[in-house]
């Protein structure tokens, strides 16, 4: 997250800041349900530098992938690079917020 706030200026780093200083002087549970702005840096950071570039799964059953027969057990990975950043849906996908 730190690295994006750097890249992208005071703007977000200035909002962010003011959030945390409304919410933190009473940092209770009730309170820090208010960070949204927190959360969507995070969950954006998350979305633009994945913990893991996809996830792997075994097929438990005979399955047609893009007109492709794949047989039961196969290993198949969904990529997190390129799913979370798809114009169909993210309006400029490449960007930060």
């Amino acid at each position: 997250a730190l690295y994006h706030l750097g890249l992208h200026g005071a703007t977000a780093q200035d909002r962010l800041y003011r959030e945390a200083k409304k919410i933190l002087p009473d940092p209770r549970e009730n309170r820090i349900a208010e960070a949204s702005y927190c959360r969507a840096v995070l969950k954006e950071t998350l979305r633009l530098n994945p913990i893991s570039i996809g996830v792997g799964r075994i097929l438990n059953r005979d399955h047609v992938l893009g007109g492709y027969q794949v047989p039961r057990g196969t290993v198949i990975v969904t990529q997190n690079m390129i799913s979370c950043r798809q114009e169909a849906y993210f309006r400029d996908p490449q960007l930060f917020l």
